[in-house]
């Protein structure tokens, strides 16, 4: 009989119980329930920042043709009948993959300062729909427009509004 094992003896399993399972599998559904949508809403910032970049060099060359030519330029890169008249470039694939091409709304009235708004929206079919068309104007306000109400020269960013956050 001593061959055979007693009740009384341990014996040494191997593997994991099916309780240890489920709680693995638990805490693993938990993390990712935190952990997709933060890094869901970390890529659409970075894909934010990288318009916002674009529509800041785009500014900045407005105030440059302004020193230029004495008016804000009426049009960006390859929207440009005249390449005289324009600012910038078309965007890179960082931006133009997620948004569509800027916009410029300029008043170079006679006798009036002049003044500009550009805009860039997001493709209404791309994963940045509902973010926000992003501002920016002569004043050097800066702003994400949600409402997308922002189409004329004499723009200003709403009381309320944050920078382009």
């Amino acid at each position: 009989m001593e061959k055979y094992l007693s009740m009384s003896q341990p014996t040494h399993a191997r593997g994991f119980t099916l309780i240890e399972l489920m709680i693995t599998v638990a805490v693993v559904a938990i993390l990712a329930a935190i952990a997709i949508p933060n890094y869901s809403e970390y890529i659409k910032r970075a894909r934010r920042s990288s318009a916002q970049q674009y529509l800041s060099d785009l500014a900045q060359q407005q105030e440059q043709y302004l020193t230029n030519a004495r008016a804000y330029a009426i049009c960006v890169g390859t929207t440009c009948s005249d390449s005289s008249a324009g600012v910038g470039s078309a965007a890179g694939s960082d931006v133009s993959t997620y948004y569509g091409s800027a916009t410029v709304y300029a008043d170079n009235t006679a006798g009036q300062r002049p003044r500009y708004t550009m805009t860039i929206a997001p493709i209404t079919t791309g994963p940045m729909n509902g973010d926000g068309m992003l501002v920016v104007n002569s004043n050097g306000q800066r702003w994400r427009d949600t409402g997308n109400a922002c189409a004329t020269a004499t723009c200003s960013r709403p009381s309320g509004a944050y920078d382009w956050k």
